[in-house]
This record gives structure tokens, C-alpha cells and sequence, in this order.
């Protein structure tokens, strides 16, 4: 019989953050780069053209790539990674920068970051992560 590893309530929390954000972008890519007139209505520019530009692609892979990574952390925080909780807590703390760029929808993903990234830094995420 294998013995069950119990995770505190936190890191539960933390990885629903992180696997919903994942989700999230990797959505986001897909329709970036299979549907981008849907992005281009929603930031005011005509949307003539069916076909994503280079920019539009390019912004698609980085967002499937930071979903896939997201991914990865999850199966990592898991293993008790503390180099996965410190790529959590980066990428939190960048989501927070860029958030205040898309105002006023980006209150909202700053609001999700500063979540995760109080979540990330807990006594209780350190302390499980090095048992």
C-alpha cells in the first residue's frame, strides 16, 4: 500500500491559482492565433483581416509556452520543488507588473497574482517545501 502525501490547504490554493492561469493562457493562444479578429475587436482595430499578423502569433506561442509552463510548475510544486514555488512567485510578480498596463481589466489579474504571490511566499509553502 503507498503511503498518501497530505498538502495543506495553501498549496491547494496555489495550484488551483496556477492550473486556472495556465488554462487561461493557453486558451488565450489558441484563439490568438486561430480566431484574432475576436482580440482585435476588443482593442479597437478594424478587424478586416482573418489571418493572425506576426505579432499576433508570436504573442499566441508566448502564450501557450507560459501555459504549458504554468503546467509544468504544477507537476513540480507537487514534488516539493522550491525552484518551481520561486518561478511561481517571479511570474506572479511579473503578472502584477503587466496588469497595470490593461487597466481596468488588469485589476482583476493583478488582484489573482497578488493572491498567488501572498500564497507562494507563506510559512506554510516554505515549510512544506523543504520536509
Amino acid at each position: 500500500m503507498t503511503k498518501q502525501r497530505s498538502q495543506p490547504v495553501v498549496i491547494s490554493l496555489l495550484l488551483l491559482l496556477v492550473g486556472l492561469g495556465s488554462a487561461i493562457y493557453i486558451l488565450i493562444g489558441i484563439v490568438t492565433a486561430f480566431a484574432p479578429q475576436l482580440f482585435r475587436d476588443i482593442r479597437g482595430v478594424p478587424s478586416g483581416n482573418q489571418i493572425p499578423s506576426v505579432l499576433e502569433l508570436a504573442a499566441a506561442i508566448a502564450c501557450v509556452f507560459y501555459g504549458l509552463v504554468g503546467i509544468w510548475s504544477i507537476h513540480e510544486i507537487r514534488q516539493k520543488s522550491q525552484t518551481a514555488i520561486l518561478l511561481v512567485q517571479s511570474l506572479a510578480a511579473l503578472n502584477i507588473i503587466f496588469g497595470f498596463f490593461r487597466f481596468p481589466l488588469g485589476l482583476f489579474l493583478v488582484l489573482l497574482n497578488l493572491l498567488a504571490l501572498v500564497l507562494a511566499r507563506s510559512n506554510t509553502v516554505k515549510s512544506w517545501a523543504t520536509k
